[in-house]
C-alpha cells in the first residue's frame, strides 16, 4: 500500500498519548507480573515484582520465582535506573 500528497506537514491528534518505557512498566506493576530484569554491562539479571515506577527508575521487589509479591517472601528492594536496563522480561 502506497500513500501520496499527504503534504509536508504531520499534525497530531488530539488525546494522543506517548506511550513509552515508563508506560509500559506502569502496565507490568499493575498486572503485578514477575519480570527478569538485564542490566548494562556483567550486571546480574534481576527476577521480581516491580512495586513502582518513576520518571527516571522502578522500584522492584525481588522474590523466588514462582512465589508471589508477599512481605516474606520479599529478598531485597532494588532500585533501577531505566538507563541500566537491558530488557524487561515478564514471566507470565
Amino acid at each position: 500500500m502506497t500513500l501520496r500528497s499527504l503534504g509536508p506537514e504531520s499534525t497530531t491528534a488530539r488525546g494522543a498519548r506517548r506511550f513509552g518505557l515508563g508506560y509500559a512498566l506502569r502496565a507490568l506493576s499493575r498486572d503485578r507480573a514477575t519480570v527478569v530484569i538485564s542490566l548494562v554491562g556483567d550486571g546480574p539479571r534481576l527476577l521480581g515484582t516491580i512495586d513502582a515506577v518513576g520518571a527516571d527508575h522502578l522500584d522492584l521487589a525481588e522474590h523466588p520465582d514462582g512465589l508471589p509479591r508477599r512481605r516474606e517472601n520479599v529478598r531485597a528492594v532494588a532500585t533501577v535506573p531505566f538507563a541500566a536496563l537491558i530488557a524487561v522480561e515478564s514471566r507470565r
